[in-house]
């Protein structure tokens, strides 16, 4: 399924955002999301960059964030973050977008909550993917 990721400027609001990638395998999509989404819409200390990313796909068409106003983001998305550049990248980003996907096909308006909720609750890496693969 075509896909597109883009990002959105939140100092200009009314600029077009910019196309980030695109891809046919939506999983390819997620990965690129959380990557994105913790490695420059995220500061260390867990502050919203002025980046926002968004993916698209599908008719109609559907679409996935991360949005920081997500009741779990303080608390979750920092730890995300420093496991992802502190470790195995790809695992990481595998382990978050496999978990996107299957919440996605279930429906529900509050994906992306849900995980950054197990990883604010999550000691250690291990933990995180355990409490990923009790998602689905």
């Amino acid at each position: 399924m075509p896909w597109t990721l883009t990002c959105g400027d939140l100092f200009d609001r009314d600029s077009t955002p910019s196309v980030q990638a695109t891809g046919s395998e939506l999983l390819a999509g997620l990965m690129g999301l959380w990557k994105l989404h913790l490695r420059e819409g995220l500061q260390e200390d867990g502050q919203r960059t002025l980046c926002c990313f968004d993916l698209r796909w599908g008719v109609p068409p559907r679409s996935a964030d991360v949005d920081d106003y997500l009741p779990h983001h303080a608390a979750g998305a920092p730890k995300l973050r420093r496991w992802l550049l502190s470790g195995d990248a790809e695992s990481l980003l595998s382990a978050l977008a496999s978990a996107h996907l299957r919440l996605l096909e279930r429906g529900g308006p509050t994906v992306a909550d849900r995980i950054l909720e197990v990883a604010a609750h999550a000691e250690d890496r291990a933990a995180l993917d355990t409490g990923l693969k009790l998602l689905a």
